[in-house]
């Protein structure tokens, strides 16, 4: 068998100019639809307690700056984040309102994580819903950021033998995912969500009964994040060319 590996196909960006790596491009140059100004501003629905709200909106708007890109031997891999404003990067910002702003009570999700992994996946998407429901109906909301509940169980317990306790619990069988369940349901939605963990934009926070999760850099987080949010609320962030080929290897026999 022979491989053949061909060269990295540009995207285009603003103006009809190409870059390979599409952060890069996007920072020289702006996305390839900096003419549409449908989203020069892109409005934000939140769902989620009030502290995750609050916690949310200050990280986001840290992002308005640039960040600086994670030191690293592995050359051009890492890459600073410009900003998310509307004279940098994406040409874009994000706009609170607090009518789109909508809370759940941390008693109601206390309640949630009570329940055993199964019902608490189906209580808590139901908490959601309802928030969701409204927001649907709201005339001024591109997408909605989802703050996923802290403290959800996400599998059961493995059952201990009482006739043979010394003997290693069998894994329990898995549930459905909360993030799963959400984004299905949320598909007869006509804005699209985004969930976010807490560790995501809080590095601080540690898992209920679990060590801190293995976390990309912030500047890599704030890409992902905001490339993600403007790909939802429309935007085109980098093009590929209708005349260039995508795949990047072939092989033959």
């Amino acid at each position: 068998m022979k491989l053949t590996v061909l060269d990295e196909p540009p995207l285009e960006f603003s103006g009809g100019t190409r870059h390979i790596d599409p952060r890069h491009g996007i920072t020289d140059y702006g996305p390839a639809d900096a003419t549409n100004t449908a989203v020069r501003t892109i409005r934000v629905g939140i769902v989620g307690t009030p502290a995750s709200i609050q916690g949310l909106r200050r990280w986001f708007d840290g992002c308005r700056q640039p960040i600086a890109a994670k030191t690293s031997r592995l050359g051009r891999l890492y890459v600073p984040f410009p900003g998310f404003d509307t004279g940098t990067g994406f040409r874009s910002t994000l706009v609170w309102d607090s009518r789109l702003e909508r809370p759940i009570r941390d008693r109601d999700l206390q309640r949630v994580a009570g329940l055993n992994p199964r019902d608490a996946v189906k209580a808590a998407v139901q908490l959601y819903a309802a928030e969701l429901d409204v927001l649907d109906e709201e005339p001024g909301c591109d997408v909605v950021l989802i703050a996923r509940p802290e403290h959800l169980p996400e599998r059961p317990t493995p059952e201990i033998d009482p006739e043979a306790p010394w003997k290693k619990a069998p894994p329990a069988e898995p549930v459905d995912d909360f993030r799963a369940v959400l984004k299905a349901m949320a598909m007869r939605y006509s804005r699209p969500i985004q969930i976010i963990r807490r560790s995501t934009w809080d590095p601080s926070f540690t898992p209920p009964g679990g060590d801190k999760p293995r976390l990309q850099d912030e500047a890599t987080r704030a890409w992902n994040l905001h490339t993600a949010l403007y790909y939802k609320a429309g935007g085109v962030p980098g093009a590929c060319p209708a005349s260039r080929r995508t795949s990047t290897a072939v092989t033959s026999a």
